[in-house]
C-alpha cells in the first residue's frame, strides 16, 4: 500500500521514442497512421490522469509525472495530436554529445566503463590500460555514430 501510494504521488513515468507515434507528413504516408494517432488516443487519458489497471492494483496517475523523449529527425512534435501536445507543454531539445563529452564520460565518473573493464579484466588477472590516445579515437568513433 505504501509503495501504491509513493508511485501515485511521486511517480515518474518516462515515454522512450514519443516520436515514434508521431504522424508522419508526406505524399507516400497512408495507413500506419492511423494506428499512431490510435496509440496517442490511448495514451491521452493515462497522461491526463486516470485510473490504471495493472498487475499490482489500480494506480491513479492525476499526480503522476510523465516526461515523454523523441528523436524527431522525420516527425515534428506538432505531428502528435494536439491533445497530447498540451500534456507535453515544456519542450527541451538537446545537442548531439561531442568528442570531448564522450572523453568525459569515459573518464571522470567514479564508475566509468573503462575503470569497470580494467577491473573486470583485472580479476581475470590480466591487466587493461586505456591510453588517453585510445580515449580520443574512442570517443571520435562515438561521436561519429
Amino acid at each position: 500500500a505504501d509503495a501504491l501510494d509513493r508511485v501515485q504521488t511521486m511517480g515518474i513515468i518516462f515515454l522512450d521514442e514519443i516520436d515514434k507515434i508521431a504522424g508522419q507528413r508526406g505524399p507516400n504516408v497512408g495507413g500506419p497512421d492511423v494506428s499512431r494517432e490510435g496509440v496517442q488516443r490511448d495514451l491521452l487519458p493515462i497522461v491526463e490522469g486516470s485510473n490504471v489497471q495493472t498487475k499490482h492494483g489500480m494506480v491513479k496517475t492525476d499526480h503522476v509525472l510523465f516526461i515523454a523523449a523523441g528523436a524527431f529527425h522525420v516527425a515534428k512534435p506538432s505531428d502528435l495530436i494536439p491533445e497530447l501536445q498540451g500534456r507535453f507543454p515544456i519542450r527541451v531539445e538537446l545537442q548531439s554529445l561531442t568528442e570531448a563529452d564522450f572523453v568525459r564520460i569515459m573518464t571522470e565518473p567514479e564508475n566509468a566503463l573503462t575503470k569497470q573493464y580494467s577491473a573486470l579484466v583485472e580479476a581475470e588477472g590480466a591487466k587493461l590500460e586505456f591510453t588517453t590516445d585510445g580515449i580520443a579515437e574512442i570517443a571520435k568513433i562515438a561521436a561519429h555514430v
